[in-house]
C-alpha cells in the first residue's frame, strides 16, 4: 500500500464525508479527490514523475494536504520547506533536495521572489482545480519507495534531508489510528505547521478514516480557541510553546471545548504545571 491508497480508500467509503475546512471553503471526500487527481495530471504535464523531487512553501492550507496526495499519485517525493527559513537557506534545501519545482503561497512571494526556481503559486492552482477535469490515475510502484523529505534545523552543521518511505508513512498512519481510536468521526485541527511532523502525519491518518482536516493558516491564540468551539475539534497536537500562549490568553475560558477528546502535545518537554493548566481549562 502507497500513500495514494488512504485517499482512494477514503472516496470509496466516505465520498460525501467532508474532508477539509480552510476558511469558508469545505470540501467533500470526493471533492479532494478529483482535485488531487487534476493536481497530479498537472504535476505530471510539467514534466514530475516517479522519484522527482517537488518542494512545497506554504502555510497550512487545503492545497497542502492535496500537494502530498498529489505528489504521491504521480510517486514524486515532496520536500516540505519551513516558511520562516531564510532565502539562503532555503535555496540550499532547493538544490540539495534537486527540487524540480516549488509550490508556494503568494503570502510568501517577497520570500519567494528571491529564490532560482520553477514556481506554481497556490492560488493560480486553486483555480485550475475548482475548474480542471482531467482524471489521473495513481501510479504503482514499490512502497520502499521515497515519499517525503524533511531537512534538520542544521544546528550543528548543514541541514540534512530525512527521507521518509511510502511504507514508514502508511505504517505510522495504520499505527496512530489503533493507538489513539480515530474515526470517521474525528476532526483534526492542523494548527502546527504541516511542514513539520508534528502535524504532517494527521493528513494521513485521519483522511485513511474519513475524518475532516481543519485548517489554520497563522497560529493566532485567540483564532484557534474560536475554531476549537466553531469546528467542534476532537484532536489535534502541538508544542508547548503554543499550548502556553493558549491557556494564558485573556479569553481562554470564553470558548467551549467540551468536544475535544484527545490533546497531543511533541517537539519539546511538557512542563507539568502547563499539562496541568490545559487539563483544567
Amino acid at each position: 500500500m502507497v500513500i495514494s491508497n488512504l485517499l482512494k480508500r477514503a472516496v470509496r467509503f466516505f465520498p460525501e464525508n467532508p474532508a477539509v475546512t480552510c476558511g469558508k471553503r469545505v470540501l467533500k471526500y470526493r471533492d479532494v479527490y478529483r482535485r488531487v487527481s487534476a493536481f497530479a495530471w498537472l504535476l505530471s504535464e510539467k514534466g514530475i514523475g516517479l522519484g522527482d523531487r517537488v518542494a512545497i512553501l506554504h502555510r497550512n492550507c487545503h492545497i497542502y494536504l492535496e500537494a502530498y496526495f498529489a505528489a504521491a499519485f504521480v510517486g514524486a517525493v515532496l520536500c516540505s520547506i519551513n516558511i520562516r527559513l531564510t532565502p539562503r537557506e532555503i535555496s540550499f534545501i532547493l538544490e540539495d533536495s534537486g527540487s524540480k519545482l516549488l509550490i508556494a503561497d503568494k503570502n510568501l512571494e517577497g520570500l519567494v521572489s528571491q529564490l532560482d526556481v520553477d514556481v506554481l503559486w497556490s492560488h493560480e492552482l486553486d483555480r485550475l482545480l475548482d475548474t480542471e477535469g482531467h482524471p489521473y490515475e495513481p501510479v504503482d510502484f514499490d512502497w520502499e519507495k521515497p515519499a517525503h523529505l524533511y531537512y534538520t534545523s542544521g544546528t550543528t552543521g548543514r541541514p540534512k534531508g530525512v527521507v521518509l518511505t511510502h511504507k514508514n508513512v502508511v505504517y505510522h498512519s495504520l499505527m496512530t489510528i489503533a493507538e489513539l481510536s480515530i474515526t470517521e468521526k474525528d476532526v483534526w485541527l492542523h494548527a502546527a505547521p504541516m511542514f513539520h511532523l508534528a502535524d504532517a502525519w494527521a493528513t494521513f491518518a485521519l483522511t485513511w478514516v474519513g475524518g475532516r482536516h481543519v485548517m489554520v493558516g497563522r497560529f493566532d491564540p485567540e483564532e484557534v480557541l474560536r475554531t476549537f468551539e466553531k469546528e467542534k475539534i476532537t484532536i489535534t497536537n502541538m508544542v508547548p510553546t503554543m499550548y502556553n500562549m493558549l491557556v494564558n490568553h485573556p479569553k481562554v475560558r470564553d470558548y467551549d471545548y467540551s468536544s475535544i477528546r484527545v490533546l497531543l502535545s511533541g517537539g519539546a518537554p511538557m512542563p507539568p504545571e502547563l499539562a496541568r493548566k490545559v487539563g483544567e481549562v
